[in-house]
C-alpha cells in the first residue's frame, strides 16, 4: 500500500511545488490591495470547494474497489449530484455578488463573483478524476493527472495576470482551464464505463447515506481552520489581509510528510489492531509522533530565526509586517507531530472528530474579538493556534480512556522534550549568521540554513536523539567518499 501512496505523492508534490511558487510570482505582478483581493478570491475558493464535494466525490473510494458492474453508476451518481451543487454555487455567487463582497469588506471582489461562479460550475465535478483512477488502482495515471493539473492550472493563471495585470483576467485564466479539466473528466469516464456512466436512484440513496456524516465533518473542519481567514477579511481592508495571509503561509513539505507518515501509520495500525495487538499500536502511535518531531521541531526553529530572510525573499520587502505573524504561525506546525485524526480514525471514531472540530470552531469564533483587540493581528493566529492545541487534548484524552492509561503514556514526552530542546539548541549558531551576517538575504538565508541543519544533526546525533537503528541505516547511505572525509564509519549495505 504505500509503494501507491509514494506514487501519487510524488503527481502531488508537483502540484504542491508549482502553487507554492505561484503567489512569488503574483506578488511582485499586484500591488498589496490586487495581491490581497486575489487571496480573498481563493480564500473562498478554497474554503467552498472541500464543502461543494458533499463526500460524494471521496465516496467513490468506498464504493467503486469490487463495484464490477455498478461503478459508472456510482460515478454517474457522483458527477450528477457534484454539477447540480456546482450549478447552485454559481447561481449563488452571481445573485450574491454584492453581499460576498461587503462580507469580505472588498468591494472590489463584487465584479469577480460572477466569474468564480463560473469556475464552480465548471470545476467541482472534475474532482472525481483522480479518485476514479485512484480507486480504479491507475496510480501512475493518478499522480501524473495531479501534477499536470496543477501545473496547466498555474500556467492558466500566470499568463493572464503577466499580460493584463488584473485579478479579473485571472479567473478568466482558470476558467478555460476549469473547461478543459471537466472536458478531461468526462471524457475519461465514458471511456471507462461507457453506456453504464449514468445515474441510479436506488445507489444514489446507498451513497448519500455514506457521505452525508462525512459531509457534516469537513463543513467543521474547514470552517475551524479556515474562520480566521474570514475574520481578518472582514475586519480589516485588502491589503491589511495581504499581510495577514502571507504571514499564514503553508509550507508544502509539512502536508506531504504528514501525510506519507500518517498514512503508512494507519495502515499498520489497523493491521495490529485486527491482529489483537493493541500495545503494538500504541508503540506505532509513539514513533509516528517522534519521527514528525524529528522533522518538524527543526523545521519550526529554523523557520523562525531566519523568518525575516524568508519573507523578504519570497514576497519582497514590503512584506515585512507579515514576519511576526509568520513566526506565530509557524507553531501550528508543532501540532503537525501529533496526528491526532489518523489515531481517532483508526478507532472508528468520527464522531468524536466531529465533535473536536465543533470545539475548535467555538474557540475561533468565541475567542477572535478579544483576542484581535488585545493583540491585533497576531491574535487571530493566537486564538487559532489554541483551538488546535485544545483539539489535540480532547483527542489525546478520548485515547487515554480507550487505552485506560495515565497521560503520561500517552505521548513519548521525554523524546519529544529531548528534540524540542536539541531543535531549540541548533538554533543558537543560526540565529547568529540571520542576525549579526551584513550580506544579501540570498547568501544569507542559505548560509544560515546549512549551519542551523550540521548543528542539529550533530546535537541530535551526539544526545542520542537519533536512535542507533536509525544511524546505522543514515551511515549505510553515506557515500564512501564523504564518509572517509567525516571519519564516519560506513556498515555494509545489508547490515540489519
Amino acid at each position: 500500500m504505500f509503494r501507491p501512496a509514494l506514487t501519487i505523492m510524488a503527481g502531488r508534490t508537483v502540484g504542491y511545488a508549482v502553487l507554492f511558487l505561484l503567489p512569488l510570482v503574483l506578488v511582485r505582478v499586484f500591488d498589496q490591495e490586487q495581491f490581497g483581493t486575489y487571496k480573498q478570491v481563493f480564500l473562498l475558493y478554497g474554503t467552498i470547494l472541500n464543502l461543494a464535494q458533499v463526500g460524494m466525490s471521496e465516496s467513490l473510494f468506498y464504493f467503486l474497489p469490487g463495484a464490477s458492474q455498478d461503478a459508472g453508476r456510482y460515478v454517474g451518481n457522483s458527477l450528477l449530484v457534484l454539477g447540480a451543487v456546482g450549478l447552485l454555487l454559481g447561481a449563488v455567487f452571481y445573485g450574491g455578488a454584492d453581499a460576498i463582497a461587503h462580507g469580505m469588506n472588498n468591494p472590489a471582489l463584487a465584479p469577480l463573483m460572477p466569474l468564480l461562479g463560473v469556475y464552480f460550475v465548471l470545476m467541482v465535478a472534475s474532482y472525481v478524476l483522480e479518485i476514479v483512477m485512484t480507486a480504479r488502482h491507475q496510480y501512475k495515471l493518478a499522480a501524473a493527472s495531479y501534477g499536470i493539473s496543477d501545473v496547466v492550472r498555474a500556467v492558466s493563471i500566470v499568463v493572464p495576470v503577466l499580460l493584463f495585470r488584473t485579478v479579473e483576467s485571472l479567473l478568466y485564466g482558470v476558467i478555460l482551464f476549469a473547461a478543459l479539466r471537466l472536458g478531461g473528466t468526462l471524457w475519461y469516464c465514458w471511456r471507462q464505463f461507457g453506456a453504464s456512466l449514468r445515474p441510479h436512484r436506488a445507489l444514489l440513496f446507498r451513497q448519500a447515506a455514506y457521505s452525508l456524516p462525512f459531509a457534516f465533518y469537513v463543513i467543521f473542519a474547514t470552517g475551524q481552520e479556515s474562520l480566521h481567514q474570514y475574520f481578518v477579511s472582514s475586519w480589516f481592508d485588502a491589503a491589511t489581509f495581504a499581510i495577514y495571509s502571507v504571514g499564514c503561509l503553508q509550507i508544502p513539505l509539512v502536508d506531504v510528510m504528514s501525510s506519507s507518515v500518517v498514512n503508512v501509520m494507519m495502515v499498520g495500525m489497523v493491521q495490529a489492531l485486527r491482529e489483537g495487538r493493541e500495545s503494538a499500536v500504541v508503540a506505532m502511535w509513539h514513533d509516528a509522533a517522534r519521527k514528525l518531531a524529528l522533522l518538524f521541531y527543526p523545521l519550526v526553529a529554523l523557520l523562525v530565526v531566519t523568518a525575516d530572510d524568508i519573507m523578504t525573499l519570497l514576497f519582497t520587502p514590503a512584506y515585512a509586517a507579515s514576519v511576526p505573524i509568520f513566526r506565530a504561525w509557524c507553531i501550528a506546525i508543532v501540532f503537525a507531530a501529533i496526528p491526532m485524526d489518523g489515531l481517532l480514525r483508526v478507532y472508528a471514531q468520527t464522531p468524536f472528530l466531529l465533535l473536536i472540530n465543533v470545539v475548535r470552531l467555538g474557540i475561533v469564533a468565541a475567542g477572535m474579538y478579544w483576542f484581535v483587540s488585545a493583540f491585533g493581528l497576531l491574535g487571530a493566529v493566537y486564538v487559532t493556534l489554541l483551538a488546535m492545541a485544545a483539539g489535540k487534548a480532547l483527542g489525546l484524552l478520548r485515547m487515554r480512556r480507550a487505552w485506560q492509561g495515565g497521560v503520561a503514556a500517552m505521548l513519548p514526552w521525554g523524546q519529544l522534550g529531548l528534540i524540542a530542546a536539541v531543535a531549540a539548541a541548533a538554533a543558537v549558531p543560526t540565529w547568529w549568521v540571520a542576525t549579526q551576517m551584513e550580506t544579501h538575504p540570498l547568501t544569507r538565508l542559505p548560509l544560515a540554513t546549512v549551519v542551523y541543519g550540521i548543528a542539529y544533526a550533530a546535537l541530535a546525533w551526539t544526545a542520542g536523539v537519533i536512535r542507533k537503528s536509525e544511524q546505522e541505516w543514515l551511515t549505510s547511505r553515506i557515500p564512501p567518499v564523504v564518509s572517509g572525509l567525516v571519519g564516519v564509519k560506513v556498515p555494509s549495505r545489508g547490515a540489519p
